[in-house]
């Protein structure tokens, strides 16, 4: 959410397609924008300097931040902290087909459970 929003705030005067710029500036400043918004920079930075974290500690500073455990791990798969192998078992799964069956059925989508 974040993400997207840094780019209709930041860049909502480029006609740069966002598929143009895959991997490029506008891309790095709105995952830093999301990320200033959702995680203490310095603390961030911190964390990531030390050793790879164990669940216990991914687990302690999602606490701190008060953060879902699987976005703290989400940031560091991205980061490459974390291969993307890693404590995947911490993050909820959204079924989509109890999503989009709401949809199709003319009703309110529901994912009881999942807040993604």
């Amino acid at each position: 959410f974040f993400h997207e929003a840094a780019h209709l705030l930041k860049h909502r005067n480029r006609t740069v397609l966002e598929t143009e710029d895959a991997g490029g500036d506008l891309e790095a400043e709105a995952d830093s924008f999301a990320r200033s918004v959702l995680v203490d920079p310095e603390a961030y930075r911190r964390f990531t300097m030390r050793r790879k974290p164990s669940r216990a500690d991914i687990e302690r500073f999602a606490e701190t931040q008060r953060l879902p455990v699987d976005s703290v791990i989400g940031m560091l798969q991205h980061d490459r902290v974390l291969p993307f192998t890693a404590h995947n078992d911490l993050k909820r799964k959204l079924d989509l087909t109890r999503l989009t069956a709401g949809f199709q059925s003319g009703g309110e989508a529901s994912n009881e459970g999942n807040h993604l």
